[in-house]
């Protein structure tokens, strides 16, 4: 799933093949920062492990950005007239206007196969309210956006502000996903649950995009990975060239191939410009026993990893690595 990775940019941190340089001892950037409070993560985070959860918590926040970006998207496969730069902001122009009278209910052809079932359950027919509903239904789905999908997608209108069929408004919709399969190249993820997303242009051009929920299960590559108590939030200035990104992000994340959870958040937001791999930023992940990992952004060339096994606020081992 790259579209959302692109978007949260760091989600290339910790890609396959990337060289690293692992040294130990005390003392580190961190220039005496007190361990974080304990938590209740089970997973406790080693100079041997450490790069698989950095790995993991990036990848989940990726994959959660893909879920904000399809899901905010063409929900009914029909094209979009509304050009905008961000494509979530393109996707809820094209939702906004399958809301208009005349589909209350569809089973329509993808483009390049597949099909989607839309139903649509609204209070007034001629405008978008709070509380309208969107089902769509899935079966191998391919809309030339670059994957295919399967599943059902019910959303629900929970706020709504302005007119987005103009650059100015701001939609929130609680989703609920069941069986999603997404299939984009060799990579297949799946997704299970609900979180609440919102798509914000009230600033244009400065627009955000946010995710938050209590339960969200993903799968990539065999690896099953839930988000707990998450909020994931992108902010995109498309008024300048080449377009400022900066991402926020905080939640628990549990993994089966770690066997465990971990808490993570941005003490500092992550930046990148454009199509370059951020240039600022850290996450920090806490896990059992104030156990850490901070993935620091030295430059968009550069990154280090600063693991702490023992919660004592030193740093025992470092990683350092290139994008």
């Amino acid at each position: 799933m790259k579209k959302g990775l692109r978007y949260f940019a760091i989600a290339v941190l910790l890609a396959a093949g990337i060289a690293t340089t692992v040294a130990t001892g005390g003392g580190g950037s961190g220039g005496g920062v007190a361990p974080p409070p304990p938590t209740e993560a089970t997973l406790n985070i080693t100079a041997e492990n450490g790069s698989d959860v950095a790995t993991a918590v990036v990848t989940a926040i990726g994959l959660s950005f893909d879920l904000g970006d399809i899901t905010g998207g063409n929900i009914s496969a029909r094209p979009g007239e509304i050009q905008l730069s961000a494509p979530v902001y393109k996707g809820a122009a094209n939702l906004y206007k399958n809301l208009l009278p005349g589909l209350q209910q569809a089973l329509e052809n993808c483009a390049n196969g597949g099909t989607v079932d839309v139903t649509i359950t609204q209070a007034n027919v001629n405008t978008i309210t709070v509380g309208d509903r969107i089902l769509a239904v899935f079966i191998d789905c391919d809309d030339g956006l670059g994957y295919v999908i399967s599943g059902t997608v019910d959303m629900t209108i929970v706020a709504i502000q302005g007119d987005i069929l103009t650059e100015v408004f701001l939609l929130g919709m609680d989703v609920v996903l069941t069986d999603v399969v997404i299939t984009e190249g060799q990579s297949t993820m799946t997704a299970g649950g609900d979180f609440t997303l919102t798509l914000d242009s009230l600033d244009f051009p400065v627009i955000r995009m946010s995710l938050s929920g209590d339960d969200l299960q993903l799968g990539s590559d065999g690896e099953d990975l839930t988000l707990t108590d998450f909020d994931h939030a992108l902010q995109i200035d498309i008024g300048i060239t080449p377009e400022a990104l900066v991402a926020n992000v905080l939640g628990r994340l549990d993994s089966s191939t770690l066997g465990g959870s971990v808490d993570y958040e941005t003490p500092t937001d992550i930046e990148a410009v454009g199509d370059d791999d951020p240039h600022v930023g850290e996450i920090l992940i806490t896990g059992a026993d104030g156990s850490t990992v901070r993935i620091v952004i030295v430059d968009n060339s550069s990154i280090q990893l600063e693991i702490d096994e023992n919660g004592d606020g030193t740093v025992d081992a470092f990683i350092d690595t290139t994008w």
